[in-house]
């Protein structure tokens, strides 16, 4: 018992650095509005606009303009087409646009003690229209992949 102690209390001072340099003292807040409407059965049309901040949320760093569709396979799996034009601060300090393509599928599990899973995949390609070297040039690729778990609590809304 008293070996295991050791090996644990070992273990964590090895991942205090971790710990102590994982945070940033900077933070930032994103301000979100979406609207969403049913198109035919299953097909939407989503809408959103957003704001992004940084430097302790006093500047604007970004924000975008999202239109897409998302049609409804099941009540677990749904699949959209998006477009998002970005207006973000570059190096020069002023907000030049970026144009962002992407495709999602998300997945949803059923209910299991309260508790509910969730993945999503997206794809998406985006183009710079601020060019400070040549690579900036070439549209990026970026594939994400987000997980979920929500709890239901009892008696809250």
């Amino acid at each position: 018992m008293m070996m295991i102690r050791k090996a644990v209390n070992i273990f964590l001072c090895l991942l205090m650095p971790a710990v102590l340099y994982g945070q940033k003292t900077d933070f930032g807040i994103w301000y979100e509005v979406k609207a969403e409407k049913e198109i035919i059965d299953n097909l939407r049309f989503d809408l959103e606009a957003s704001i992004r901040t940084d430097q302790d949320a006093s500047h604007i760093d970004k924000f975008y303009r999202e239109p897409g569709l998302r049609y409804k396979f099941n009540d677990y799996l749904t699949a959209g087409l998006y477009y998002r034009l970005i207006e973000q601060k570059e190096g020069d300090g002023s907000y030049h646009p970026r144009h962002r393509w992407f495709m999602q599928v998300r997945g949803t599990a059923p209910s299991v003690y309260r508790f509910t899973i969730a993945a999503r995949y997206r794809i998406q390609q985006q183009f710079k229209t601020y060019i400070k070297d040549p690579d900036d040039e070439v549209p990026g690729w970026y594939q994400r992949l987000r997980f979920e778990l929500d709890y239901n609590i009892r008696g809250y809304p």
